[in-house]
């Protein structure tokens, strides 16, 4: 898991490292359809060694919230494409790692092994969430998530 983490942020496409750069047009459909892949094999993973698979928050936790600019006055139609979704998500997941290793005192996640850290699992799964509720109703429903 950690090499795949690795490679997505620091290797060549061939090395399975993105092929957008982050910010560009398509990078956030890109991370998002990543994020997917990886929670998807993150889930494998667990199922073939028995380890508990950790769930995602279903909201940004009220001790992080104070880190994620921009997410409690988001607008519905901000986000018009899955890309400009993933865009923001994949900017906001930063502010969050940061956020988290200081409130939680995990360093960890602010390295390339984050995936160590349980609080990882917690962060990119709802990540996933979102990306399945803006899909599931088009843009018009993802505010309800992120206001919660």
């Amino acid at each position: 898991m950690i090499n795949s983490y690795i490679s997505w942020h620091s290797k060549r496409p061939e090395e399975g490292g993105r092929t957008i750069p982050q910010g560009h047009f398509g990078s956030g459909e890109e991370f998002l359809n990543w994020n997917r892949q990886f929670i998807a094999k993150y889930k494998r993973w667990c199922k073939q060694y028995d380890k508990p698979f950790v769930l995602p928050w279903y909201k940004v936790p009220p001790e992080l919230m104070q880190i994620t600019d921009g997410i409690n006055t988001l607008k519905p139609k901000s986000f018009g494409t899955l890309d400009d979704l993933g865009i923001f998500l994949e900017k906001w997941a930063r502010m969050l790692h940061d956020g988290a290793a200081k409130i939680y005192n995990e360093p960890v996640l602010k390295t390339l092994e984050s995936p160590r850290s349980s609080y990882f699992w917690q962060m990119y799964g709802l990540i996933n969430t979102w990306r399945k509720s803006w899909l599931r109703n088009k843009p018009n429903t993802f505010n309800q998530y992120v206001m919660l």
